[in-house]
């Protein structure tokens, strides 16, 4: 996985992954971000406000009064420790929603925050064809990404099925034969 790049400092660039819907990106993020010994934060843009992402105005009083932008909980969070930030099902962002994380993608600026360079930030989405109200990336977000094509791993697929042996496939039980039905 093309990840690895991220991980060795070789990859200056926000990584961009794109594939089928189902095939694994989100569950293969989070478990790269595991075996690096980081956390990670999924943010789902769709599911955001502009202000969700780039933070929230309020008014600081003194001599001269002014608004500053507070950064959301999740970049207050990220300012310690190791981080990856996955930026999940990025085509079915709004444009408003996408301007914000482009501050983020291209800055690392949160509200008046700064995110530490020891952020990585991965994106994932499906093709806008196969996209929930899916659409194409807006030019200034998508030339600011390393765009990856995603190829699922079908024989560690398999591998992995191999391993709960109590799931037969074609008839594709689900539950393990020591459970037993309720009378």
């Amino acid at each position: 996985m093309h990840l690895s790049k991220c991980r060795d400092g070789e990859q200056q660039d926000s990584n961009r992954v794109s594939g089928a819907p189902g095939c694994g990106k989100s569950r293969s993020v989070e478990a790269f971000a595991r075996a690096t010994g980081r956390q990670c934060y999924t943010l789902i843009g769709s599911l955001r406000e502009p202000a969700d992402i780039g933070g929230y105005p309020y008014p600081v009083q003194g001599e001269f009064p002014y608004m500053a932008v507070m950064p959301p909980k999740w970049a207050q969070d990220c300012q310690h420790g190791q981080w990856v930030l996955f930026l999940d099902e990025l085509t079915t962002c709004p444009p408003p929603v996408q301007a914000a994380l482009l501050g983020v993608i291209a800055e690392n600026r949160v509200g008046d925050a700064t995110l530490p360079d020891t952020v990585w930030k991965v994106a994932a989405c499906n093709p806008p064809d196969c996209a929930a109200n899916g659409s194409e990336l807006e030019p200034p977000l998508a030339n600011r990404l390393c765009h990856l094509p995603w190829q699922t791993n079908v024989a560690g697929w398999r591998r992995g099925w191999a391993r709960w042996p109590w799931m037969i496939l074609g008839g594709c039980t689900m539950t393990p034969p020591y459970w037993t039905r309720g009378t």
